[in-house]
């Protein structure tokens, strides 16, 4: 049994409990229960109990241990409300461990919020759907539904190579929603010029995709991200 380091006090019990008792007996009294709580037990011995009560009196002591401890089956005294409150203790401490046990297992197994802002789809329903090639417990495996204008084997080719082109570099995974935010964004662009942003961003290192250069008045413009990623 684990050993607690203190025990709950009860003002009104421990004075009415006291009442008969002279001051030097419930001084007596108290270290005892300190040392019952702290060892499990007390020695059936006045003279030892006398000198862990601090008290000369042995007379004072044998009669603290006949009005508040018991003899138990192991031959120690034992004051019975004490290990009552142990008990407690213990049975609260293992309701607790078992609500907190509860609660991750539910979590574990709860089904994610719907976000309204997200088409998520498996490959059995969206055919044109695009993942990852790594495990499936991977963010960036979730399936997103490609923008209409996006959806087309070679944009397709062209994503999954970015997403494992992340993975290998040990970037940070793409949630669904950044995902979607990206993939939004570069339908704005039209087809071909997502595909190039994406083969430009693999073939310069860079971690975001980048709308690609466009020309005005002769002079390149400087590129926009499509997101913070």
């Amino acid at each position: 049994m684990t050993k607690r380091p203190a025990f709950q006090f009860y003002p009104s019990d421990f004075l009415v409990g006291t009442a008969i008792l002279t001051p030097e007996e419930t001084g007596i009294y108290i270290r005892l229960l300190c040392y019952q709580w702290t060892n499990g037990g007390l020695p059936n011995h006045v003279s030892i109990l006398a000198r862990l009560a601090a008290c000369e009196d042995e007379s004072s002591v044998d009669a603290v241990m006949k009005l508040k401890f018991e003899e138990g089956e192991d031959g120690k005294l034992y004051n019975n409300r004490l290990e009552e409150v142990r008990q407690e203790q213990e049975q609260y401490r293992e309701k607790q461990r078992e609500n907190a046990k509860k609660r991750w297992v539910d979590n574990a197994t709860a089904m994610p919020p719907h976000d309204s802002g997200i088409e998520v789809a498996s490959k059995r329903h969206m055919p044109n759907a695009c993942s990852s090639s790594s495990s499936s417990s991977s963010k960036e495996e979730t399936m997103v539904e490609f923008p209409t204008n996006l959806k087309t084997p070679e944009f397709e080719k062209a994503w999954k190579e970015y997403l494992e082109y992340r993975k290998n570099g040990r970037m940070k995974s793409l949630l669904p929603t950044s995902q979607v935010a990206q993939l939004k964004k570069m339908s704005e662009w039209g087809h071909d010029a997502a595909i190039k942003a994406i083969n430009e961003s693999i073939s310069q290192g860079w971690q975001g995709i980048f709308e690609p250069k466009a020309t005005f008045n002769g002079k390149q413009q400087k590129p926009r991200a499509a997101s913070c990623l």
